[in-house]
């Protein structure tokens, strides 16, 4: 018997029969009430094997390596240029994770290995911040990376942007978001941390609607306020002129992001765009933004702010952005503690990830580790 090396099994969780993320993220928290449990839902029960003299408190207090087999892959969850994301399950816990498979493909091959290693080291130095995605385990295989992180299984600001009508989000819903991500940031510039790459698609819904900012591949650490950087990079909606100009940057660069984030928010499209790159690096370096007549005066003026040509002209820190007008209705400790209440709380029944994503085989995901046999 191959598993007369244990002594017994350990339930450490429950889990739904029919694969439902948001329904097992929460099942995986033990103190979480029953409440909101449908009656009809039929649940399954996960055990961890315990070795002879092993408890599950022992098991957990060791420092013992994580690897590829120690996870169960489930579906994936998001593409990106050079990576994947995949839902998976912790065998010995049971806890659902979102893991980040980077191959080691020809553009691994040719990307500095200290961008891979840089953007490991600050999600740990943010791990346990308010609205900052956490970083649990790093390993590789000869064929993959792979970053272990918290799940967000409400999807991203993204997607639920695509599902509303242009400019339907409602202002105070707005503005809950813009709270927490104002927060982030500025939590993110306190550890001298330049994100860079602020944008709808990194900005994910956790389990009880407050967000979380993710991806940090282009992240710059140890940069005081005005440190620059050289790098050219980010979404080319979300470029500041600074950038386009071939002008080395600072951290303004944050500030010109949340202004094209608010806007596009607001309007429904960023505050410049354009058919083709030429003409939307023009506009975005000489052209003036256009508001729609509902906006409100705070609002505009805000926006005007942060995406100032000058970096020099924008905020300096985000206790300034607190400050404004905009935000004279929010009470910031009580978002900074999670007290606020989410304009919108991700159903535990539904799949909150686009099909494009979940109907990629898990497969995909990793690279054919077989080798043809020789010719003989």
């Amino acid at each position: 018997d191959r598993d007369n090396k244990y002594s017994k099994k350990l339930i450490v969780g429950l889990k739904s029969c029919e694969l439902l993320p948001a329904l097992d993220y929460y099942l995986t928290h033990l103190d979480n009430c029953l409440r909101p449990i449908r009656h009809s839902s039929v649940l399954a029960v996960h055990y961890s094997k315990l070795r002879d003299g092993e408890t599950y408190a022992s098991r957990r207090s060791q420092s013992c390596d994580v690897g590829k087999d120690d996870f169960q892959f489930l579906r994936v969850i998001g593409c990106g240029g050079y990576a994947n994301v995949v839902l998976a399950r912790k065998n010995d816990s049971g806890r659902l994770y979102a893991v980040k498979v980077i191959k080691k493909d020809s553009v691994f091959a040719s990307t500095p290995k200290s961008v891979y290693s840089t953007e490991a080291q600050i999600m740990r130095r943010l791990t346990g911040m308010p609205f900052i995605v956490g970083l649990n385990y790093t390993f590789q295989t000869d064929t993959e990376l792979y970053f272990v992180m918290q799940p967000c299984i409400g999807g991203t600001l993204f997607h639920m942007l695509t599902h509303l009508a242009r400019g339907d989000m409602g202002g105070e819903a707005i503005k809950f978001y813009m709270a927490e991500i104002v927060i982030a940031l500025e939590k993110i510039h306190s550890k001298n941390i330049m994100y860079r790459d602020l944008k709808p698609e990194n900005i994910l819904i956790d389990i009880d609607g407050h967000i979380k900012l993710s991806d940090f591949g282009l992240s710059k650490q140890n940069r005081r306020r005005d440190d620059l950087s050289s790098t050219f990079c980010g979404s080319p909606e979300y470029l500041p002129p600074e950038m386009l100009l071939g002008y080395d940057h600072s951290r303004a660069v944050d500030f010109y992001t949340l202004g094209c984030l608010l806007y596009e928010m607001i309007v429904g499209f960023p505050p410049f765009h354009a058919s083709t790159k030429k003409n939307l690096d023009k506009r975005i370096v000489g052209g003036v933004v256009r508001f729609p007549n509902d906006i409100s005066d705070d609002a505009r003026d805000l926006i005007e702010w942060l995406l100032s040509k000058n970096p020099a002209d924008r905020p300096e820190e985000f206790s300034d952005v607190k400050r404004h007008s905009y935000f004279k209705n929010v009470h910031w400790g009580r978002v900074a503690m999670k007290q606020a209440i989410p304009p919108w709380v991700p159903d535990l029944y539904k799949w909150h990830v686009p099909k494009k994503f979940s109907s990629v085989p898990v497969a995909q995901v990793f690279l054919d580790v077989k080798r043809p046999s020789k010719a003989k």
